[in-house]
């Protein structure tokens, strides 16, 4: 009854107040004006007398009180307690999507954690780093051999030629950056971070050098990974094509092609080319495409600006004069040829009068220098990128020194760009000059906030909870097959010798022997019910990796593409410091966690974890986005990002494929951007 549950509350308060209100003011006199259950003694306050109670019993009694303080708190609370139930305390509620794993800064370390959570955003990469790592990898006498005439390579750049030199494992920093990648991955419900530098040292043992722990550009960093990890790719590509060459049989040249095909395109990789139209004859030579990994847009000195606008300058027409046109040359040598009656001449030249692309040496050096005119020299896209970088250039330079640009870029979620189709696709098309259509999503962005000299990097990345869940459980499974059938000796390798020629006029490349089949890959536990903060001691060097999410797979340590095929070596040398020590051991992140529930797609579930029961609620459907700098972790919309316009610099697109690509047949446009119908992820 109602009326009794008040009536025993009254009372119990009452004998509680008669027995501790003399006790308390004795032993603690300061409290008889201060403390209002002393001085008001006919108050039924509740909680203030079992307080007052609680603290006379433990000074008194000590430890020995608990049990009487569970007495009297059952006592007291039995009458709101139902027979039919026991009293519950609510569960712990965590959401899916709140928390990411961040990375330690232990001094000026966010030039290198922004750039891997932005690489750890791009769904792309982490394909081509799974697919490039299940090629059958050369045995470490193949490659050292491969890496030894590189050094000699005219074609390779200064810094690809010298790089990995010291190395036996031919895709180290593409396994460094996969399992970089999946550990920056891993749904967590709580706070969780990792090191940066056990991919980072992975870095300095391919270039057999340091990285200072002075202020970084992240935009070098970027450089010097992809171009890493191009490198690799590269390499394991040459290796089989020169393998495939001195292969006479034929059912060895099929396997060596299926493994060929097998080698995924670098993401990363496009092209430009220059479209040179002369303004007198209008002709259009045919120029080579120029390679890049990270595009480069100057930022204009205003107040405002937008990223189809920089495109749109970045392909502007520029107007050079006294340029030596091919074809206005020829048709002057063919004049003057024919009034001085050099019939031998004019007849060698006439086939090439419309077209002078393959003209002959000996023919081009007889053109007159005299002949000049103006043309108008724009930049087209000739291969988009399955992952364009766009890095937006701040800097000013001048005679008072360097100074940052704070132009407010403002940056789409959707951008549209045109290429040139390829003959394969469509011969015709090609000829005509028509470009394709292609669709971009931003996917990450790098901001930087601070002067040209010092600063701070954050990373923007976009969540895509789905795709990481069962993309990293897809790779688990593989790893556990692969494991297991490596138990039952069911495991089938390529052949480690390879049929020569009895010629014995064959190269030492050529006799390369097959590759070993890699070990199998083990992708860091999916879901966690309980995280653990990693360690902040660092640990000392050593040349043995310990057994972490990121080194488990020693059969995965490889390198990560840097694409810049003109860059010099100048910056890097600039970037990396002394020779690298011999042995050295990077600090291990936190262990993997294990639990058998999964991570909820739509509702509520509960889980289980070390600390109790919880219940996991869907993420947020209005916060898209991460904002990470280094181990902090915010959520963000993708209103909120796309307003970071004065402190954008690297950014990260990703190709959206769509099944009505239109064409342009324009030439002279070689970029339209827009922002298209964003869409939901």
């Amino acid at each position: 009854m109602p009326g009794d549950d008040n009536s025993i509350l009254t009372t119990t308060t009452t004998h509680l107040q008669a027995i501790f209100t003399p006790l308390l003011a004795r032993l603690f006199p300061s409290l008889t004006t201060s403390f209002p259950i002393v001085r008001r003694t006919n108050s039924n306050t509740l909680v203030y007398t079992v307080a007052a109670a609680t603290a006379c019993l433990i000074y008194i009694f000590g430890p020995a009180a608990l049990r009487l303080i569970t007495s009297v708190t059952s006592f007291i609370f039995s009458p709101f307690i139902t027979s039919s139930s026991t009293m519950r305390w609510p569960r712990a509620k965590k959401r899916e999507g709140k928390h990411t794993v961040g990375l330690v800064n232990r001094a000026n370390d966010c030039f290198a954690n922004s750039n891997l959570q932005a690489l750890g955003a791009l769904p792309s990469l982490y394909t081509y780093l799974v697919e490039l790592l299940d090629v059958p990898r050369p045995p470490p006498e193949a490659y050292r051999l491969l890496v030894s005439r590189t050094l000699t390579d005219a074609t390779e750049t200064a810094s690809r030629r010298s790089a990995g030199a010291n190395m036996t494992e031919p895709v180290e920093i593409t396994g460094a950056l996969r399992r970089m990648v999946a550990a920056l991955n891993e749904p967590v419900l709580e706070h969780k971070e990792l090191d940066p530098w056990d991919f980072l040292h992975s870095v300095e043992r391919f270039y057999n050098s340091l990285i200072s722990r002075a202020q970084h550009d992240a935009h070098e960093l970027l450089l010097l990974v992809l171009e890493t990890l191009e490198t690799e790719q590269l390499r394991l590509t040459r290796y089989y094509s020169a393998l495939r060459a001195q292969t006479k049989d034929k059912e060895e040249q099929e396997k060596l092609d299926k493994v060929i095909a097998s080698i995924p395109k670098f993401p990363f990789k496009g092209s430009t080319r220059d479209q040179i139209t002369c303004s007198r004859c209008g002709y259009v030579p045919t120029t080579a495409p120029s390679p890049f990994a990270v595009l480069s847009l100057m930022v204009p000195q205003r107040a405002r600006a937008t990223l189809p606008d920089l495109l749109v300058d970045f392909a502007a027409p520029e107007y050079i004069q006294d340029y030596g046109c091919a074809r206005c040359r020829v048709g002057a040598l063919i004049q003057r040829s024919q009034v001085s009656g050099d019939e031998a001449l004019v007849a060698a030249l006439k086939p090439y009068s419309e077209d002078p692309s393959h003209l002959p040496e000996e023919l081009e050096a007889r053109l007159p220098r005299d002949v000049t005119s103006a043309i108008a020299k724009s930049t087209q896209f000739h291969r988009l990128p399955q992952v364009l970088a766009i890095h937006l250039s701040r800097s000013i330079y001048g005679g008072f020194g360097a100074s940052r640009n704070s132009c407010k870029v403002s940056v789409p979620e959707r951008l549209e760009l045109y290429e040139d189709y390829t003959a394969e696709e469509d011969k015709l098309r090609a000829m005509m000059g028509a470009q394709r259509r292609v669709e971009y999503e931003l996917a990450a962005m790098i901001r930087h906030k601070g002067t040209h000299y010092a600063g701070h990097y954050e990373c923007f990345r976009r969540k895509n909870l789905t795709w990481w869940r069962s993309h990293l459980e897809s790779q688990q499974d593989r790893g556990q097959d692969a494991a297991t059938r490596r138990e039952n000796g069911s495991m089938e390798d390529l052949k480690n010798k390879n049929k020569t020629d009895d010629s014995g006029d064959i190269n030492e490349l050529d006799r390369l022997p097959y590759p070993q089949q890699r070990s199998a890959q083990v992708s860091p536990a999916v879901v966690t019910a309980k995280t653990h903060t990693h360690d902040a001691t660092p640990s000392a060097p050593s040349s043995s990796q310990p057994a972490t999410p990121l080194s488990a797979e020693a059969s995965d340590s490889g390198r990560s593409p840097v694409s810049s095929s003109s860059s010099s070596s100048s910056w890097l040398f600039s970037f990396l410091g002394g020779p690298s020590p011999a042995s050295g051991q990077s600090p291990s992140p936190s262990p993997p966690l294990s639990s058998s529930a999964s991570l909820p797609s739509d509702g509520a579930v509960t889980i289980t974890g070390e600390d109790g029961e919880y219940e996991v609620l869907p993420a947020s459907p209005q916060h898209g986005w991460w904002q990470v700098s280094d181990d902090k972790v915010w959520e963000r919309s993708v209103r909120e990002v796309l307003r970071e316009e004065s402190g954008a610099y690297l950014l990260f697109y990703e190709r959206v494929e769509s099944n009505n690509n239109s064409s342009s047949s324009s030439n002279g446009n070689c970029s339209s951007n827009g922002v298209g119908k964003r869409r939901k992820r």
